[in-house]
């Protein structure tokens, strides 16, 4: 004889550890803005190439969101690790 009782499975644990995404990187300048060339000086047989600043400013912003990006990384590791040691999820 079949039980009158519902059985209902207990329900799966959320575990939320997404982290915000990382800003965009803004364009890399074009190929003829990289280096900024000063011709060679009276006497003097060659000139002197440089990184321009808008290079630099590129680089500089791109490595802070490549930084930003591995932390935040991190930190969603890390939830997923203590959710795992906790018995929540499971690889």
């Amino acid at each position: 004889m079949p039980s009158d009782k519902l059985t209902v499975k207990p329900a799966l644990p959320e575990v939320r550890c997404k982290q915000q995404s990382a800003p965009d990187i803004t364009p890399a300048p074009r190929s003829d803005e990289w280096i900024e060339y000063t011709p060679p000086k009276p006497g003097e047989s060659q000139g002197a190439a440089r990184l321009s600043e808008r290079a630099v400013v590129w680089i500089v912003d791109a490595m802070s969101v490549v930084t930003k990006l591995r932390g935040l990384r991190k930190i969603e590791h890390g939830c997923l690790d203590d959710a795992e040691k906790k018995g929540l999820i499971r690889q």
